[in-house]
C-alpha cells in the first residue's frame, strides 16, 4: 500500500481532532450550564430587587402618612392645650360666679327675712 503512512497520519489527526472536537464540547456544555445557572441566578437576582422595591416603597409610603399623622397629633395636641387653657379661665369665671351668686343669695336671704 502506497498511501498507508499517508493514510496512518489522515486517521490518527481525524481521531486527535475527534478526541479535540470531544474534549470543546464538554468545555462548551460546562459553558452551557454556567451560563444558563447564571441566568437563573440573574432573574432570581432581579425578582429580589424588584420586590426589595416594592417593599422599600411600602415602606415610605407608611412612613410618610406616620409622618402625617405625627403633625397631625401635634397639631391636635396643642388645640387641646388651647382649648384646656379656655376650660380653666372658664372654671374660675364660673366659680367666681358662683361665689357671687352664693353672695346675692345670702343678701337676698337676708333681705327676705328683714322684710318679713
Amino acid at each position: 500500500m502506497l498511501y498507508a503512512p499517508e493514510l496512518q497520519t489522515a486517521v490518527r489527526l481525524a481521531r486527535e481532532a475527534g478526541a479535540l472536537l470531544t474534549d470543546r464540547e464538554g468545555g462548551m456544555s460546562q459553558m452551557t450550564e454556567d451560563v444558563a445557572r447564571l441566568a437563573a441566578r440573574h432573574q432570581s437576582a432581579g425578582r429580589l430587587l424588584a420586590d426589595t422595591q416594592t417593599t422599600v416603597d411600602k415602606a415610605e409610603s407608611h412612613a410618610a402618612r406616620a409622618r402625617e399623622s405625627a403633625v397631625d397629633a401635634q397639631e391636635a395636641e396643642a388645640n387641646a392645650a388651647e382649648a384646656f387653657e379656655a376650660a380653666e379661665i372658664a372654671q374660675e369665671e364660673a366659680a367666681a360666679l358662683a361665689e357671687a351668686t352664693e353672695e346675692a343669695l345670702e343678701s337676698a336671704e337676708e333681705a327676705r327675712a328683714a322684710v318679713q
